[in-house]
């Protein structure tokens, strides 16, 4: 059983995953982090489920609040007896100095996320707060950081380069990295199949696609092939869209 935690700059999401299977046993959300009342909803496969509002004024409150839910008996009896019954807790990190793809958390992931504060000051606080959260309540249950940056390793260098002294780029890594990479990889897996759903031709190769994440923070990416080639967020997850 392995626990996916998706911080969000005003929200936490989690699925609860049974890999042997890869169902669904439970999810839910905590949206509005930081307001007077967070909303929530909750639910469990043919079980439980319940919503509300939660003081939830930082991430740890809704971690906790999420706790109450997944071992404890909001809403009715758990998924779970104890968080010892997880194999792992995933995190949808964004970025970190030295990380684009996944890793293990361990204390140079987490220097790593507190190196580009300044570079993510709404997202990597959260991320570290919620990491060691489940450091306290589940201290050897082993936690995976999968980076936002790593779907977009496929961008091509000349896409890649931004317009900076190259002596940026040789001493602090400077160029476009993109952000939102797990969204935007699953839009390139399933907008295909949606296409051939409603009868579309879907080429056997070249299909070019832009996928728009909009939320909170948003970003565009151009994908052909299934790859990511080009998108709106270079350095920083600040960036944005361009208007």
């Amino acid at each position: 059983k392995v626990l996916v935690s998706n911080v969000g700059s005003s929200s936490y999401k989690f699925s609860l995953l049974d890999m042997a299977t890869e169902d669904v046993i439970a999810s839910g959300r905590v949206e509005r982090i930081g307001h007077s009342r967070s909303p929530y909803d909750y639910a469990v496969a043919g079980g439980k489920a319940g919503r509300g509002s939660v003081e939830a004024g930082a991430h740890v409150d809704a971690v906790a609040h999420v706790m109450e839910f997944l071992v404890g008996d909001l809403h009715g009896p758990p998924p779970l007896n104890s968080l010892d019954e997880l194999g792992a807790v995933g995190f949808k990190t964004v970025f970190a100095k030295g990380y684009v793809s996944s890793a293990i958390i361990d204390d140079a992931v987490i220097a790593g996320l507190e190196e580009y504060i300044p570079i993510l000051p709404v997202h990597n606080p959260a991320y570290i707060a919620s990491i060691r959260a489940f450091e306290r309540l589940a201290r050897d249950v082993p936690r995976a950081a999968v980076f936002e940056t790593w779907f977009h390793e496929t961008i091509p260098p000349h896409a890649a380069e931004l317009g900076v002294p190259r002596s940026w780029v040789r001493d602090h890594g400077i160029r476009r990295y993109g952000f939102h990479g797990a969204s935007h990889r699953y839009v390139a897996q399933r907008a295909p199949a949606l296409m051939r759903e409603v009868g579309a031709r879907v080429p056997e190769a070249g299909l070019r696609l832009v996928s728009c994440h909009l939320g909170s923070s948003s970003s565009l990416c151009a994908i052909r092939d299934g790859e990511s080639v080009d998108t709106s967020m270079a350095f920083s997850a600040q960036s944005g869209v361009l208007q």
